[in-house]
């Protein structure tokens, strides 16, 4: 041994000698090498390390266990420097010691130690310490000097010891494969218990070389050339994608049970309970209340605090401890809960589960080191509810209360019968209601009214409990006062956030009540002004899947149900087709639903989840229709820029429609050709008729009211027409046609020209009346008729076209009677007056 390792053992470590020590690689173990294949840097690992070597030992029997990990890792890079220079040992100096064996750095053919030029620190981090778990638990840090690219660093170390309260029960996890390539993979347990040790494989065929050494059994598992495994992004929590092989001295989970009976047992009607129980039934009768009311007790009047060093890693405390101190951790509140309620003759027992892999424990080999966490079950009326003591701020019965579902439980009960299902009790659906209401009704001259009420229940109650425990609620409107202003930049607070709590249905109620100016947004073209309604609690939820190709599940949230509901009060006559729209999936199912009733749009969207995970076969389709949910996750409603004045064209030379200019003009021409050739110069041969009283001669008497009828009737036209001046304008004839297609383009284009042809042959038929053209009298019922008919055929064409938004009007009716009564009227006049006879006699010329 050289100077600088003896003075470092004699006065570096001596401190912790109780700790941990150097000693020589133990006899027992066997020496393994690096198999000459193996020894190859793998270039492609993605950590900068290549990892040579992975070999771990056991010695176990009845008084002792010993670990022995040896490990040989090269560095490739500096990034794999940082790496292979800290070596890291994790220990429970209670019942732990651990032997640092060697550390030795092979580089260009030469090994040396540097267990001399090495920084070895011992502390103790409490890695748990945010989840306010103190486990005693240690770590050697070992700190490498002068280690380069392409080193290699070997180093070997011993943990002798194991829990007592274990009562010599063994068990262990040995991993075939890893995210990184491993050269080589030995494992070996030298077995010298009485007892069988148990061997079950999970996700690889592997069978042990046993053999007999001395008086122990021989167990060997050794693999070369390990690959890297890559593991597909969001995976089940019950999905174990690495291959893995359990070892345990027990193979029942009976046996489990009455190992923690002692531990869990309930110590009833002691005199802390006594004052407990007593203030409990003074305000709860029904025994249900009882449950409740000593749940509130454990969960809120002792804190959660876990002091686990040792044995207390699995022996809860007395319940008149955790009383007395009033903390105690899942273990200790766990048999509390459940001495309470058995002192009130309620049927009660402590569960042990594992809240990361609960569904894979019916794969393990039964071990006491299976669970991390404690809860109670509680049979009340023939039917099981599952508590958490753990948990805070929780509310609601014990139908609606909420508790994880970790698949399998282990109910410690001195006659057990294994394993229990959660999920055969724990069915609820956990719920996010949100209802939103807009009122953008004269939204263009004020701001927008938004209201939101979103009502949690169960996990998502308990969730926002927790929350509003923690923060001020005026911390919280401004945080969501944020995320609304993601999609509405110009949005205020009008009243302050509120929320109520039913406690009785464990369902919490935020509401929030908002104003949004300049909600209308322009469009790119400004042609319209639109606004855009996002259903925010389906696109929070509703995730594409970032990786298609895969070979392992892919994680659904279950069993989740969101429904989100927008309400809109739009301004009169606005107009929304009804819709529905459905997506199903094995995983899912999505339905979207518009009404419109009364000046009001409702838009409901509806998500469940159906299972907790898609297969690999299935995700492309799972992943299309999760796109159809995000694409139909959408409504926007717009309307034409109101900028864009309708009805008040001015010209402007970038903004002309020229095809109503040149139809116009062709109207106006054609039109005017007619009236002058076959109207006002059609001049047949005139016959006087018989029996005419000239002396009725002249424009007076009941003729002038045609006659007025006649004049007005161009100037109506014209006057009415002006509500057609927009057509002048492209930006708005191309706003017309993006709302009704090009079946109400033609419509407009043929009013106008219909006006265009009554206004000019009217004005030719004045011409006419008052030059008492003998052919007054025919045009001016032509002309009439022609009014009538043109007038009633729009209506009918208006009435068609109902389903593109159009609709006649009670006072075109009206309109249209008029007319039919007047033309009626006045062209029995023309046909039968002595005065018509006696006055229009004249010929052209």
């Amino acid at each position: 041994m050289n100077l600088a390792l003896l003075c470092c053992l004699m006065f570096g470590h001596s401190a912790f000698a109780t700790d941990y020590a150097f000693d020589p690689v133990p006899d027992w173990v066997l020496h393994v090498k690096i198999e000459q294949k193996s020894q190859a840097a793998l270039q492609s690992t993605s950590e900068g390390v290549d990892y040579q070597l992975v070999d771990q030992q056991w010695n176990v029997t009845d008084t002792k266990q010993i670990r022995y990990f040896h490990f040989i890792n090269k560095a490739l890079n500096s990034s794999g420097v940082g790496k292979v220079s800290h070596i890291s040992i994790d220990f429970d100096p209670v019942y732990e010691k651990v032997y640092i064996h060697q550390i030795q750095l092979h580089r260009s053919g030469k090994v040396m130690d540097r267990i001399g030029r090495s920084k070895i620190d011992l502390i103790q981090r409490e890695k748990n310490l945010e989840s306010k778990i103190y486990n005693g638990t240690k770590t050697i840090n070992v700190f490498l000097e002068d280690i380069r690219p392409g080193d290699v660093v070997e180093y070997s170390y011993s943990i002798e010891g194991a829990n007592p309260v274990l009562l010599g029960h063994f068990s262990a996890l040995l991993s075939m494969r890893w995210s990184v390539p491993v050269g080589r993979v030995y494992y070996r347990i030298l077995w010298g218990l009485p007892r069988p040790l148990y061997i079950r494989n999970h996700g690889i065929d592997i069978e042990p070389i046993k053999k007999a050494v001395n008086q122990f059994k021989e167990y060997v598992w050794n693999q070369n050339s390990v690959e890297a495994l890559v593991v597909d992004k969001s995976v089940p929590s019950w999905f174990e994608p690495f291959p893995v092989i359990y070892l345990s001295d027990v193979n029942d989970w009976q046996k489990v049970q009455r190992w923690a009976w002692p531990l869990y047992r309930p110590l009833i009607n002691t005199p802390f309970q006594e004052e407990i129980v007593n203030s409990i039934q003074r305000v709860a009768k029904e025994p249900e209340q009882k449950v409740m009311e000593a749940l509130h007790f454990v969960q809120n009047e002792v804190r959660y605090l876990g002091i686990e060093m040792g044995e207390r890693s699995y022996q809860p405390s007395a319940p008149d401890q955790v009383i007395d101190r009033r903390f105690g951790d899942c273990k200790d509140k766990s048999r509390l809960l459940v001495s309470l309620l058995q002192s009130m003759g309620i049927e009660a027992s402590t569960a042990l589960v594992n809240t990361e892999n609960g569904p894979q424990l019916m794969e393990m080999l039964p071990t006491p080191s299976a669970f991390n966490h404690a809860i109670v079950l509680v049979n009340l009326n023939g039917n099981n509810y599952w508590l958490d003591p753990t948990r805070s701020n929780q509310k609601g019965n014990l139908s609606t209360i909420y508790t994880p579902n970790y698949d399998y439980a282990l109910v410690v009960s001195e006659h057990g019968t294994g394993l229990t299902k959660m999920s055969d009790d724990i069915n609820a659906v956990h719920s996010k209601t949100v209802e939103e209401k807009f009122d953008i009704r004269d939204a263009l001259i004020k701001p927008a009214t938004y209201g939101i009420q979103t009502d949690y229940e169960r996990y998502y109650a308990d969730s926002v409990r927790q929350q509003l425990s923690e923060t001020s609620l005026k911390e919280i409107q401004q945080s969501y006062l944020n995320y609304i202003a993601g999609y509405y930049p110009n949005v205020e607070v009008a009243k302050g956030m509120t929320f109520s709590d039913d406690s009785q249905m464990n369902r919490l109620s935020l509401k929030e009540n908002y104003e949004i100016k300049d909600i209308w947004v322009e469009n790119d073209d400004k042609r319209y002004v639109e606004i855009e309604f996002i259903p925010f609690l389906i696109n929070d939820h509703v995730k594409s899947v970032e990786a298609l190709v895969r070979d392992m599940p892919y994680a659904v949230t279950h069993p989740v149900s969101y429904r989100h509901t927008t309400e809109i009060l739009v301004p009169e006559n606005s107009s929304f087709d009804e819709e529905f729209f459905e997506v199903k999936d094995k995983a899912f199912r999505f339905t979207k639903k518009v009404t419109f009733l009364n000046d009001a749009l409702l838009i409901d969207y509806f998500y469940e989840s159906l299972r907790d995970h898609v297969l690999p076969e299935d995700i492309q389709v799972y992943s299309e229709k999760i796109k159809m949910v995000q694409e139909l996750s959408y409504y926007q409603i717009q309307m034409p820029n109101p900028d864009v004045d309708f009805g008040e064209y001015h010209f402007d030379i970038n903004d002309v429609n020229w095809l109503m200019i040149i139809i116009v003009f062709l109207a106006v021409i054609g039109f005017t050709f007619i009236g002058i050739k076959y109207v006002y110069l059609y001049d047949p041969v005139y016959q006087a008729p018989d029996n005419v009283n000239n002396q009725l001669q002249g424009l007076s008497g009941w003729l002038i009211l045609p006659a007025l009828a006649l004049i007005a009737s161009p100037v109506n036209i014209l006057v009415s027409s002006a509500e057609l001046w927009y057509v002048f304008s492209a930006e708005q004839w191309s706003i017309i046609y993006d709302r009704f297609d090009v079946e109400v383009l033609i419509l407009i284009a043929s009013e106008v020209v219909c006006n265009i042809a009554m206004v000019i042959m009217g004005v030719v038929v004045v011409f006419l009346f008052f030059t008492r053209r003998h052919t007054f009298p025919r045009f001016f019922i032509i002309y009439f008729m022609l009014m009538l008919s043109v007038f009633g055929l729009d209506l009918v064409v208006i009435y068609l076209m109902s389903d593109a938004g159009l609709e006649v009007e009670d006072s075109d009716i009206s309109e249209l009677l008029r007319l039919v009564f007047h033309t009626s009227i006045w062209s029995f006049y023309l046909l039968k007056s002595q005065r018509v006879k006696a006055t229009f006699t004249r010929q052209l010329g």
